[in-house]
């Protein structure tokens, strides 16, 4: 439930009053959180995250692509252009 409000804020709220400045802002904060906490892990626990970094990079990008497109996939959007 936190990140449905999370997203919510960032996305409904957030996004949409500041989104000439508060996308971009937002992922580079949201980019260098991940990358400090990834960077105190053992070298075993970074092969064991791994794939939950992949999923939160990936989250990172599709809350950028929410804000500035409308659409967490921007991809699907040039597909069906």
């Amino acid at each position: 439930i936190g990140k449905l409000i999370s997203d919510a804020i960032a996305i409904d709220f957030l996004g949409k009053k500041f989104s000439e400045t508060y996308p971009q802002k937002k992922k580079a904060f949201d980019e260098a959180n991940l990358k400090s906490a990834y960077k105190q892990l053992t070298a075993e626990q970074k092969k064991f995250f791994a794939s939950a970094k992949e999923m939160q990079e990936a989250n990172i990008v599709a809350r950028l692509n929410m804000n500035a497109y409308g659409k967490a996939n921007i991809e699907d959007e040039l597909r069906n252009s």
